[in-house]
C-alpha cells in the first residue's frame, strides 16, 4: 500500500475509535489505549496492577468509567 493509503487508512480508524469511545460504556483493549493515549501494553499493564478486564460475549472490554477512575487513582507526579 503507498503511504497515502496507510495515512488514510490510520485516519478512519483514528475516527472509528474516536467515535466508539464517545459512545460507548465498554472499550477493547485497543480503544482503551486510544482513550487513555497509551500503548495497548500499557493497558494490559495496568490489568495487572487491577484495572478490571471483563469479558462480555467472549469479547474482553474494560469499563470506561473504571478506566477513568484508575488513571485518576495512579498519577504519578
Amino acid at each position: 500500500r503507498s503511504c497515502l493509503a496507510r495515512g488514510l487508512g490510520d485516519v478512519y480508524k483514528r475516527q472509528f475509535l474516536d467515535q466508539e469511545i464517545s459512545e460507548k460504556r465498554w472499550l477493547s483493549l485497543e480503544s482503551a489505549a486510544h482513550y487513555a493515549d497509551c500503548s495497548s501494553n500499557t493497558i494490559r499493564k495496568w490489568i495487572k496492577m487491577g484495572l478490571n478486564l471483563y469479558q462480555i460475549d467472549g469479547t474482553k472490554r474494560i469499563d470506561k468509567n473504571e478506566l477513568d477512575q484508575f488513571i485518576q487513582s495512579n498519577i504519578v507526579i
